[in-house]
Parts: C-alpha cells; sequence; structure tokens
C-alpha cells in the first residue's frame, strides 16, 4: 500500500472516531388499500436506532408496488414487483443507494410473491400467496427452480394471505406468517408441513393486535432475535425473542408516519455461514500422522478406559479400533485459545474414513450418541460435538452427554473413502461441511459443564463403538484481517470499527474490542491499522 492511500486511511480512521459499526434490517411499506403504489424502500439499525428512508422505489422512472423483499449475503437486495391484483409477479434488483428498480427475468404468471428469503445455502425462497406455496427462484434469471411445495396444516392447505413473510432460523427451519396475521408457523424442508408455535393476541401500543407482514433474522445480530414488521395502524417494528417464549418488545413507533400501509416486507443478511473457503485461519494445533507418531507424541492427551485395541499407525495413517460398545479412547488438546464469538471464530477440520459408526438414537434422557465424535469447546464453556456414523453426521450444542438440542440426523455415506470435514463456529452458528459442501449448521448452545478450550476426537463413548482412519486434524481461530463486521469486505466500515477501539487493550473473546484486534495482539494498535490497509477492497 502506498504512503498516499495509508495517509488516507489515517485520515479516515481520525475523522470516522465516533461512528458506531452495525448492519442493517432493510424494510419497505407500500400504500393502502392492500397494496399499491408508491413503495418506500427504509432501513434500520438492528440495535435501535437510525431509521432512515431511502425513497420511493421505480422501475423506468414509474412507481410500482412491490413486496418479497430478500438480501443475500453479499448485501445485494430484491424484491418482487405485483401487479394486476396480484395475479403476476417477476423478480427485480433494488439499488440501496437509490431505490430503483431493475427487472430480472420475465413475469411469473398466476403467481403473487409477497414472502422472500435468501437461505444459509444461498436458495431464493418465496411464498406465493395466491397459491399457498413456497417457490424456488433464481436469482440470476427470475425463473422457478423445480416443483412448488404446497404449504399445509395438519392436513390441510395453509391460507398465508397476501400479508405473510419468511425468514430462516438457526436451526435451518422457516418461519412463516399466517392468513389470521398474528400466529407464526414453524416449516422445515423439504416438505411442506407446517406447525403453529406462537399466537400474538396482545395488543401493541397503539390499541390493535399485529398483522405480521415482514420477518427477519440476521446474521449480525442474535440468532434467536426476530425482527417483525407490524401493518396493523400504526405499523411498527417488533422484535421476538423466538429462545424465551417469543416475548416481544417494540423496536420502532409509527414508521413512516406520512401514510398507512397496505402491505411491507424486511430483509436482512441471512443466518449461517460464510463458506469456509472464504476464510483464513491461523492453526493453533495439529495431529498429522504422517509423522508417524501417535497423537499424545504430537501433545494431545490419551484416554483409553476401558481399553480398547491399540491404534495403529501404517503409511501416514492412524488406525483406530474397532471399539466395542463398551470401550472408548480419544485424544483430547486442552491449550488451545478458542472462541465461537462475531469476530473471532474457530474452526477444526481432519481427513478421515469410517469404516464403521454406530448411530443411537434416543437412548434415555434424549440423548444420542456416535461411535466417532469430534468436540470442540471454547473460552466461555460452548460447546459442539460432531457425531459420525457410517450412514450420517449429527450434530449438538448441548454438552457431552445429553443432546436434546441437535440437528437432524443427515444421511451421508461416511465410508466410501476419505472426506475432508471442516467445523466453522462463527457469528453465534456453528457449520458442519464435507468436502466443502455444507451439510448441517446449529446455532451455539449455552455454557456447560464441560471443560473449556478443549478439541476433542475419536471414540468417547462407551455405549457406541467405531472404527476408523484418520490422515489429520487440526484446529485453528478464524482469521478475518480487516473485515471486522464479517460481511466479505474490507472497507469505510471495518475503518470505523478500527477507529472506535482505536488504543484498546485486553481485546479477547471476552471484550472484542470491536473486532478490530485483526492480529490478535490484545490491543488495537498499528499494527492491526496495517493488517486492514492490506486487506482493503
Amino acid at each position: 500500500m502506498n504512503m498516499l492511500r495509508y495517509s488516507a486511511l489515517v485520515g479516515s480512521a481520525l475523522c470516522l472516531l465516533a461512528l458506531p459499526v452495525r448492519a442493517e434490517v432493510w424494510g419497505i411499506k407500500s400504500h393502502d388499500p392492500a397494496s399499491a403504489p408508491p413503495v418506500t424502500l427504509f432501513h434500520f439499525d438492528e440495535q435501535g436506532g437510525g431509521l432512515q428512508t431511502v425513497g420511493v422505489i421505480k422501475l423506468g422512472g414509474s412507481q410500482i408496488d412491490v413486496d418479497g423483499l430478500a438480501l443475500n449475503r453479499a448485501g445485494v437486495l430484491y424484491a418482487f414487483e405485483v401487479e394486476l391484483a396480484g395475479t403476476r409477479s417477476r423478480l427485480l434488483h433494488i439499488d440501496k443507494a437509490t431505490a430503483a428498480a431493475t427487472a430480472i427475468g420475465p413475469y411469473l404468471a398466476g403467481r403473487d410473491i409477497r414472502g422472500a428469503t435468501f437461505s444459509s445455502q444461498g436458495e431464493l425462497i418465496t411464498l406465493d400467496a395466491t397459491n399457498n406455496q413456497l417457490l424456488r427462484i433464481d436469482p440470476d434469471t427470475g425463473l422457478m427452480l423445480g416443483t412448488p411445495v404446497d404449504l399445509t396444516d395438519e392436513g390441510g392447505p395453509l391460507d398465508i394471505a397476501n400479508y405473510t413473510d419468511i425468514a430462516q432460523q438457526a436451526d435451518g427451519a422457516f418461519l412463516l406468517g399466517g392468513s389470521d396475521g398474528r400466529t407464526f408457523y414453524r416449516l422445515r424442508l423439504p416438505g411442506g408441513l407446517t406447525e403453529p408455535v406462537h399466537t400474538d393476541n396482545a395488543a401493541g401500543p397503539d390499541g390493535w393486535t399485529v398483522t405480521i407482514s415482514g420477518l427477519a433474522f440476521s446474521r449480525y445480530a442474535d440468532p434467536d432475535l426476530l425482527f417483525m414488521y407490524d401493518v396493523s395502524i400504526d405499523d411498527d417494528i417488533y422484535t421476538y425473542r423466538t429462545d424465551a417464549g417469543f416475548a416481544r418488545n417494540a423496536l420502532y413507533r409509527d414508521i413512516i408516519s406520512g401514510y398507512n400501509a397496505g402491505r411491507g416486507d424486511l430483509a436482512a443478511a441471512p443466518l449461517g455461514p460464510v463458506s469456509l473457503l472464504e476464510r483464513s485461519a491461523t492453526w493453533l494445533g495439529l495431529y498429522d500422522a504422517g509423522r508417524e507418531t501417535l497423537p499424545d507424541r504430537q501433545g494431545w492427551h490419551y484416554t483409553n478406559d476401558p481399553a480398547g485395541p491399540d491404534p495403529v499407525l501404517a503409511g501416514g495413517i492412524l488406525h483406530q479400533g474397532p471399539t466395542g460398545e463398551d470401550q472408548h479412547q480419544y485424544w483430547k488438546y486442552s491449550d488451545p485459545y478458542l472462541c465461537f464469538s462475531a469476530g473471532h471464530g474457530s474452526v477444526v477440520e481432519w481427513y478421515l474414513k469410517v469404516i464403521s459408526s454406530a448411530y443411537l438414537d434416543d437412548i434415555g434422557n434424549d440423548r444420542w450418541r456416535t461411535g466417532y465424535a469430534v468436540w470442540i469447546s471454547d473460552e466461555n464453556g460452548r460447546l459442539f460435538e460432531i457425531g459420525i456414523a457410517q450412514n450420517g453426521v449429527i450434530l449438538s450444542h448441548a454438552n457431552e452427554a445429553y443432546h436434546a438440542d441437535s440437528s437432524a440426523f443427515v444421511t451421508f455415506d461416511t465410508t466410501d473413502t476419505f472426506h475432508h470435514y471442516r467445523f466453522l463456529v462463527e457469528a453465534g452458528m456453528g457449520s458442519l461441511y464435507i468436502d466443502d459442501a455444507l451439510i448441517v449448521f446449529l446455532a451455539t448452545g449455552a455454557a456447560n459443564e464441560y471443560p473449556t478450550n478443549t478439541v476433542t476426537f475419536a471414540d468417547q463413548t462407551n455405549t457406541a463403538g467405531s472404527e476408523t482412519l484418520l490422515s489429520f486434524i487440526r484446529y485453528g481461530a478464524i482469521r478475518r484481517p480487516g473485515d471486522a463486521n464479517n460481511d466479505g469486505a474490507v472497507d469505510l466500515k471495518d475503518l470505523a470499527a478500527l477507529a472506535n477501539a482505536w488504543l484498546m487493550a485486553g481485546c479477547s473473546c471476552q471484550a472484542d474490542c470491536h473486532n478490530a484486534d485483526f492480529n490478535q495482539s490484545g490491543q488495537v494498535d498499528l499494527g492491526d491499522f496495517v493488517y486492514l490497509g492490506a486487506g482493503w477492497d
């Protein structure tokens, strides 16, 4: 980086010392009656404050009716033009700076797209209110992908009406609004069966019960915090704690008070991981079987009690097992500095072939066990366990014995060959990749009794056996030099974070210093500024 650019960054840092760094939720508000142009684009701070209007959405200079707002992981904003009384819709790109719309692809006849979200895997998922169906839309062409999914509730059709929306939760399930405007429904794909999870019958500050018109979770906010846009009378923004009985809080009252809403929507950066391929890591510990020594000779503590067969090294591969149902042997490393928080993050990756590994479901006290597993716990005592059976994987964030809070079992042939497993924990989410494909993810759980700052692998259970071949396992801290807000870019927002944290000390997992301690030195100084400059987009 040349001195002129360096000086410009320093000057910008000094100017931006007072600027807060927060991500945004985007919204649209149409006019009453029902849904009509002009439609106003707005955004607000996820933490509260800073609601701003951008302007009226126009296509080719003309005002249009718009719904189904969605934001992808790269920050690109999409929506759907709806017209002719909801008889056709087409995909739009919305310029976040000007509210200008650009059409993508043709109209979808007979479709009334009123809810949309990008899933954790990058799919554009939408709700068609005319047919009460879920559709997948190609964001590049605007065309429908695959077969529509009929939404049902206890065997019958679920009426979602045209003021609905959809958002994906941290565990992969979706929430959507029903036709009464007050009930949240939970949906798991690939089927369309929904179940009601909460009905909000409490009157708001305006004296009216809510009408759910927009829903959003954000990867930059608590994964259990649901944002909801209410179009009853005063058009309010609420948050709900989905982990605390949908406890409601009023975030904004009577937004854009100059007119009453017909319909509206919300969108935010989707939950779920950014691919590990987009992240680099500082490796803190490694077991490499290619060194032809057992893990305990490379710093890992060995437990073999009740005793199983001795592990064998041959040709740079660690052969372990077969262990019996009443045997367990495993290796644990207890020295790493690990953190699951946003701005830090941890990763474990390993190269493994499973010969056999049992999966036992519901063996009492809501437990599950696989013969082979990998555990990772952080400085705050939070834990993930990745269970690997011969026919699939499962993920838990509870503790090493009781697994009531876990993902569904995901079918995968782990025996056919060596597979590259990567487990990334970041921004409140734990995500398992196999051969660079996202397999399953789960929100970070609460602290538990498991030892902090540990990585453990192999067969730690005495209820299921396994036999495996391992090439290596390593763990480390995710580095994002300069990317303080984890949006994939290094820009003025990250410079503002650095400026806000300038000369802070004692940075750690506990004190994140606005995520600006890029070189993990424990303080924010010129060393971090150099990191930011090197990564500047």
